[in-house]
């Protein structure tokens, strides 16, 4: 399984340009657990912080309630998207529900989305500003609401 994951994130590697600071998103759709479809794009003029995680990652474990500490205090200009990686659907929402995550989150199912955003690992935390672009990148787990709110403010 590690094995094939490496394989994953190799090829679609190859396959994007690396993503750097002020470059346009380019537009992806994420479908929640819920089913509910989101599409980027329709979140122009809104702060987006995209959190890539997995139910057996420590650290997202460790940060969970951070975020949905700041997704509860944030103001309606910005959005969270969590983006479940390389995990089963219930020990997902098993995490979700256990972490009481109310912000919008979906699975990753074909590695498309951790693949553009060219992840090495969980967690990885991403901030696209209201013109769509990359303000900020978080590689690990926010250690602080103090961290998490600076990186909100780049």
């Amino acid at each position: 399984m590690a094995f094939l994951l490496f394989l994953i994130l190799v090829i679609n590697r190859a396959t994007f340009q690396p993503l750097r600071l002020g470059d346009t998103v380019k537009d992806f759709s994420i479908t929640s657990f819920e089913g509910e479809k989101l599409q980027l794009s329709d979140l122009r003029g809104k702060t987006v912080l995209v959190n890539i995680w997995a139910s057996w990652c420590v650290e997202c474990q460790a940060e969970a309630a951070l975020l949905e500490n700041a997704w509860q205090q944030a103001p309606e200009d910005v959005v969270f998207i969590g983006v479940d990686y390389a995990d089963t659907q219930s020990a997902a929402k098993q995490f979700l529900a256990a972490n009481g995550i109310t912000y919008f989150n979906g699975p990753d199912l074909q590695a498309k989305i951790s693949g553009y955003f060219q992840i090495t690992g969980v967690p990885e935390t991403f901030l696209i500003d209201k013109e769509g672009r990359l303000a900020a990148i978080k590689i690990g787990s926010f250690a602080s609401a103090e961290e998490l709110n600076a990186f909100l403010q780049k």
